[in-house]
């Protein structure tokens, strides 16, 4: 029986830590309440933000990035979103070409910038037609992203991020 009572001892120890301790992530990362924030921060434009989304996917030999900030304010959340397509077997990393053509070959970087700000509403969304991504491995699935593009209407889309994914 002491056993038991041992293990209950514990077992309630381990779910008051784990409680205290979720609770605690939450109101850091509860800072706004309009758009999801992660912890970590991104440059936007050259404005330090906070990092809202940061998604990395592969498809045979397409990467693909999803990158979203916050504004300080939480009204307004930036998402840019790009694809790189490579030759097979070759390995992410480098300087790649934008290209406003969804199919515009390997070795090559195309993508979107859009922006939804909530006071007032508005949403915006934009092709990149120009410009460079530079992808840069630190480690395991660990990245420096440097953008630098033009896009469909002629604004200027920079972003800066080390992330791990």
């Amino acid at each position: 029986m002491k056993n038991y009572s041992l293990f209950s001892c514990i077992l309630l120890s381990v779910l008051i830590l784990g409680f205290s301790s979720s609770c605690s992530k939450d109101e850091e990362n509860k800072a706004c309440a309009n758009f999801p924030v992660l912890g970590g921060e991104i440059t936007v434009n050259g404005s330090v933000q906070k990092l809202s989304i940061a998604q990395f996917g592969a498809t045979g030999d397409t990467y693909i990035f999803q990158l979203a900030s916050v504004s300080s304010d939480c009204n307004k959340q930036n998402i840019l979103s790009f694809n790189i397509d490579l030759p097979t077997g070759a390995k992410l990393g480098g300087t790649y070409q934008i290209k406003d053509d969804f199919n515009a070959g390997e070795n090559i970087a195309t993508g979107t910038f859009s922006t939804q700000q909530l006071s007032p509403v508005t949403q915006s969304f934009f092709v990149f037609e120009s410009g460079t991504v530079k992808i840069t491995e630190l480690g395991v699935k660990k990245y420096t992203i440097d953008v630098n593009a033009t896009d469909s209407v002629g604004g200027k889309v920079t972003l800066l991020l080390t992330h791990q994914f």
